[in-house]
């Protein structure tokens, strides 16, 4: 049994793919360790207990740039008490900002081994930070200015983990010596629950009928869900029987929806937030499930959607590349590309026996990112590890903190 820290500066309430992982690797590992989570919220809460996880609540305040998002507002005299009463075996990090810093920093101080997953691809968010135009620019400068950061903080830890293979690679390319490939997990119920179509669609008002496109995950720029409404236009005039469902929520919501207003779509319906409870029904009511996102380090709701017998559309690129070609698992586009995403859509919309086909073999293929699966592989890389010697700097600095 180990004593497994985890530092993430995003978690619940917040919906995401970072916070998915996080929760159910967590949790799949507390069935037989110790582990405890440090994550922003409202205020200071330590010791209740979560599935086994215990929870460390540190205060934070709203990211003014990035909806539902918060930034640690640390007391880094608490925190290192707290670390001190947890008494690690190990630190694993799963984001480079406040939280995952100190993270690194106390593992180090402690000598005590740090892996860190490298979920995000940090340049797509730099857009958030401006309007119009300049987003480009600033994805740009996100590139440019991340890179270096992204090796000085990798390259300090033991362990570097890359949820594909594709990101593995590019950390490579950026000179990130340590890396190891370990999925992240999806949660267990979508192996577990199999709510019929019939039902599925009921529940949230989607015609019986239809040929279901279903996208799933936040609306936001970095996602380019707007690509999806463009090529649904095409779809929508040349297979009538087509329908598209979008759900989720987040800062782009109210943009896309004046987009389908302007578009004129009529088979085109907004879902909102889903309910985690009702995320595998709403995955069963589709058909097919299609994102246009070129930044997906793997894309669970990829899986997620594999696992509920979809077929599937994604960017030729990163995560949902490798999703999606080694399990023969449907259609690749061109990445930001309206025509090769419409074209995509129309071929899978007119073959839905093959579309039935690739569902079945998904569901089954999908077993291999179940949580006990990806929690025994992390299990065997911590247990592998040796801590790098003391930071003499950071021992100074934590003890000038006792001191003020």
């Amino acid at each position: 049994m180990m004593r497994i820290a985890f530092f993430t500066d995003t978690y619940e309430p917040q919906v995401n793919g970072v916070v998915s992982a996080v929760r159910t690797l967590s949790e799949e590992l507390a069935r037989s360790n110790r582990v405890f989570l440090f994550y922003p919220g409202e205020r200071l809460r330590v010791g209740r207990r979560k599935k086994g996880v215990r929870m460390f609540e540190i205060p934070s305040l709203p990211f003014p740039f990035y909806e539902s998002y918060r930034v640690a507002r640390p007391r880094l005299l608490t925190i290192h008490q707290l670390f001190d009463e947890v008494d690690a075996d190990l630190v694993h990090v799963h984001t480079p900002a406040t939280l995952g810093l100190i993270g690194a920093s106390l593992a180090r101080v402690h000598s005590v081994p740090c892996v860190a997953t490298y979920h995000t691809l940090l340049p797509e968010y730099f857009p958030h930070l401006t309007f119009g135009k300049a987003r480009e620019l600033m994805r740009t400068l996100g590139r440019l200015s991340t890179k270096p950061y992204t090796q000085a903080f990798y390259n300090r830890v033991d362990a570097t983990i890359a949820p594909s293979k594709e990101i593995a690679n590019l950390l490579g390319e950026w000179k990130i010596n340590n890396v190891r490939v370990i999925s992240n997990p999806i949660d267990k119920k979508f192996f577990r629950k199999r709510t019929p179509k019939v039902e599925a669609r009921r529940i949230f008002g989607l015609p019986s009928d239809a040929f279901i496109f279903l996208y799933l995950g936040r609306l936001s720029l970095e996602k380019r869900v707007e690509l999806l409404l463009r090529a649904f236009k095409i779809v929508e005039r040349k297979l009538p029987n087509a329908f598209l469902a979008i759900a989720g929520s987040g800062p782009d919501a109210e943009r896309l929806r004046r987009l389908k207003e302007r578009l004129a779509l009529k088979r085109v319906k907004f879902l909102g937030f889903i309910d985690p409870n009702l995320l595998e029904a709403c995955y069963r009511a589709a058909d097919v499930f299609v994102s246009p996102s070129p930044s997906e380090t793997q894309g669970l709701t990829f899986i997620e959607a594999m696992a509920c017998g979809l077929a599937l559309i994604g960017a030729n690129t990163l995560g949902a590349r490798e999703v999606i070609r080694e399990n023969d698992a449907g259609i690749l586009v061109r990445p930001n590309s309206v025509r090769s995403l419409a074209k995509a859509m129309l071929e899978l919309g007119r073959k839905p026996k093959l579309v039935l086909r690739l569902g079945e073999r998904n569901a089954e293929r999908a077993r291999r990112y179940h949580p006990s699966l990806v929690a025994e592989k992390h299990m065997l890389l911590y247990s592998s590890l040796s801590p790098k010697a003391p930071s003499t700097m950071g021992r100074i600095f934590w003890k000038l903190i006792h001191t003020i």
